[in-house]
């Protein structure tokens, strides 16, 4: 038996482990962190707050929209207590394990950053909004693009259509050229910083047709490999 290799073996399980749990706190603290920032917010708002959503400003009472973000983010972290307890998913838990945990962080921390610019928004401060907004919706596609190029097993997550169920050179090729879309539209959407009035070109339209030809390319593809 080569101990050595067995050592470096236990040495990457026990890092790995360590990886996950570190990450499991974080999503704890930045649950409490949003939380935090609601409470001490709350007393300085006014009694409606405006909320910007795409190219929509609504106003929501005050309590409804400082809290409505660490909400977001215990709904995130019980979903993943009853994911890893009781695997409410058909899915194989520690192959999804650490792409799952990345994903919820990182939803946290734009909830994080989203309720930092509604609390600007509605104090003191007077801003683009596109220029805030602009590069988390940039930095939320590139984020995917690294997330489908992680994806190697065939589960019940990432880009599910009847084509990619059914074979696993389609789903492999369907969520390469996903990666690399996305990273695409990743630049596409900093065009909304310097043209403001155009989100649905620069972001909505260029993000439903590269679903609708992901779907399309999925099915040319098994097609193509059925001929």
């Amino acid at each position: 038996m080569d101990y050595y290799v067995l050592g470096q073996r236990f040495y990457t399980f026990e890092c790995y482990f360590s990886v996950m749990r570190l990450k499991e706190v974080l999503l704890l603290l930045f649950s409490m962190v949003s939380l935090f920032l609601s409470a001490y917010f709350l007393p300085q708002m006014t009694d409606t707050l405006t909320l910007f959503l795409g190219f929509t400003l609504f106003e929501v009472s005050k309590f409804y929209g400082v809290f409505a973000f660490p909400i977001f983010c215990f709904a995130l972290l019980i979903f993943y207590w009853l994911y890893k307890h009781f695997r409410i998913l058909k899915v194989n838990f520690e192959s999804v394990r650490d792409i799952l945990l990345s994903f919820f962080i990182f939803m946290m921390l734009i909830a994080i950053y989203y309720q930092v610019i509604i609390v600007l928004w509605n104090t003191m401060i007077n801003y683009r909004t596109s220029h805030l907004v602009a590069p988390l919706f940039s930095i939320g596609f590139y984020v995917v693009s690294l997330l489908l190029s992680r994806l190697r097993e065939k589960e019940n997550v990432g880009f599910i259509t009847p084509w990619t169920s059914r074979s696993e050179e389609v789903w492999k090729k369907t969520h390469v050229a996903g990666s690399k879309f996305f990273k695409v539209l990743t630049l596409v959407c900093f065009g909304w910083v310097f043209f403001p009035d155009f989100f649905a070109l620069f972001v909505f339209f260029p993000f439903l047709l590269l679903v609708v030809g992901l779907y399309i390319y999925s099915y040319l593809e098994y097609k193509r490999k059925a001929v």
